[in-house]
């Protein structure tokens, strides 16, 4: 039995002990999603945040790196840390270290389909061999004392369709949720996500299934929902430039019957805000480099943003974001008179 919408809203995700309430989750995504961007879709509605996957090398020894990916944000809570690899003894480390460092869900990734980490049997490689994965999400949930959960796709080649059987796997391995995102590995993002594998999925276990594929806002959340059936919704593109989809989803399900898009003044506050977080936890140059594919993000949509883009794959230094940042709103008279202003500045 499908929930309606509001019903969906109401109803805590069950992950252990923890009640994620309401059921919408932020994807992991390497390189996007360090603390500044959680913390952000956090404030707009996604109530349990992921890290960046970290590998189990670097994170087995608590490398600085790997420490940096997985960062907790100020007041974060609960976030889920997601390990990558296929090595039983450094998976055992990685679980401790996990632990330790006190977050509360453990995250296996078996979807991962970057090819570095595919040729290495890492992500959405392992998902090819079954008994490894079961003999690893044993030890995982043997010795963590916290709730360990596992992301899978659909299968690995264009073919394939091995969901279901990960995800009674990961279930008879004592798994307390799996995440499905309807692709297979082979196709990457490409194409359109399967969102029937997540209703069988569903259907298959009695652990809690989030569903993870081309949900943009609210109109395409409530059709995954009314197709799978599923418990939790994990958004991960859609919230790249909109962080505030979590609100359009809320809204949305809610009764609106119109998209939310905040005001002006406030996306251009949110962009200010990303940009100052990640001053702080990478410094300023390296926030204007990363601002680079941010704003462009941001700017997706608004009129004349092609040119608004290509001054921001120039940024070098807070004083060209704000520059930048005066740019907003994309209109066409005040577009035209402040990009006068800063063409000298940022083009140099």
């Amino acid at each position: 039995m499908v929930m309606a919408p509001a019903e969906f809203l109401r109803t805590p995700l069950k992950i252990g002990d923890l009640s994620i309430s309401p059921p919408l989750v932020l994807a992991p995504m390497a390189e996007n999603t360090s603390y500044p961007f959680r913390m952000i879709c956090k404030r707009y509605g996604a109530a349990l945040t992921v890290t960046e996957m970290v590998t189990t090398h670097p994170f087995a020894q608590l490398s600085r790196q790997s420490r940096k990916i997985i960062e907790r944000g100020p007041g974060e809570y609960p976030l889920a840390v997601q390990i990558c690899g296929n090595e039983p003894d450094l998976m055992e480390k990685c679980v401790d270290n996990a632990v330790l460092l006190g977050y509360e869900i453990i995250d296996l990734n078996l979807g991962c389909p970057v090819r570095r980490m595919v040729s290495r049997d890492y992500g959405g490689g392992l998902g090819r061999y079954p008994e490894r994965v079961e003999q690893l999400l044993k030890i995982m949930v043997s010795r963590s004392r916290v709730p360990v959960t596992v992301k899978i796709r659909k299968g690995f080649a264009a073919t394939d369709d091995t969901a279901v059987e990960l995800a009674r796997i990961a279930e008879a391995c004592g798994v307390a949720m799996i995440t499905v995102h309807g692709r297979t590995v082979s196709q990457m993002y490409s194409g359109r996500a399967d969102w029937d594998v997540i209703r069988r999925v569903k259907e298959a276990v009695k652990v809690p299934v989030v569903g993870n594929g081309d949900v943009v806002d609210g109109k395409s959340a409530q059709a995954m929902l009314a197709q799978t059936g599923c418990d939790g919704i994990m958004i991960g593109r859609g919230a790249i430039g909109r962080p505030w989809v979590f609100r359009d989803v809320i809204s949305w399900f809610s009764g609106a019957t119109e998209p939310f898009e905040p005001p002006s003044d406030e996306m251009i506050a949110v962009v200010r805000e990303h940009f100052e977080m990640l001053a702080l936890y990478a410094g300023e140059s390296k926030a204007a480099l990363l601002m680079r594919k941010y704003l462009c993000s941001y700017s997706r949509g608004m009129p004349f943003s092609h040119e608004f883009r290509r001054r921001c794959l120039n940024l070098r230094s807070r004083v060209e974001f704000d520059m930048v940042l005066a740019m907003l709103p994309l209109s066409k008279p005040a577009y035209e008179g402040r990009e006068k202003n800063v063409s000298s500045s940022v083009e140099g």
